[in-house]
């Protein structure tokens, strides 16, 4: 209940557009998130997966909270956010071998992009690019 009130500020603020205002908004709802548990947080991550646009890391957050770690990477991933993927990974290595789920990640991501890019230079740069990313991460 709570939870909802919360997300429905975020919006509020979005809809406002005062970056200021929702920026505060945002850092309420993840404080909220981060030091309670009296949640249900399937029910929340479904309110705010309507909303992320603008509350992917509120998202991620609620993923985590329920253990759907699998799509708490490929969000990180598809966002661009790799050190915060490997952060949370490595943070959370104890919870289901979570770096070598990036790892695969990477390794997935990579073949997608090899198998597209037969004679394009972009592919073949992201290809790549996922490559690389799953060398670092084995170091």
């Amino acid at each position: 209940m709570l939870g909802n009130l919360y997300v429905q500020n975020c919006v509020a603020a979005f809809q406002s557009s005062d970056r200021q205002i929702l920026k505060d908004a945002l850092r309420e709802i993840n404080d909220y998130l981060n030091k309670h548990d009296q949640y249900d947080a399937s029910e929340l991550s479904k309110e705010v997966q309507k909303h992320e646009s603008f509350m992917k890391e509120q998202y991620i957050l609620l993923l985590v909270r329920e253990k759907r770690f699998d799509e708490a990477i490929a969000k990180y991933i598809d966002d661009s956010k790799f050190d915060e993927a490997e952060e949370f990974c490595a943070r959370n290595a104890h919870k289901d071998g979570l770096l070598t789920k990036l790892l695969e990640k990477y390794f997935q991501k990579f073949q997608e992009a090899y198998e597209r890019g037969a004679g394009d230079p972009a592919m073949r740069s992201e290809a790549n690019f996922y490559r690389n990313q799953a060398i670092t991460l084995m170091k």
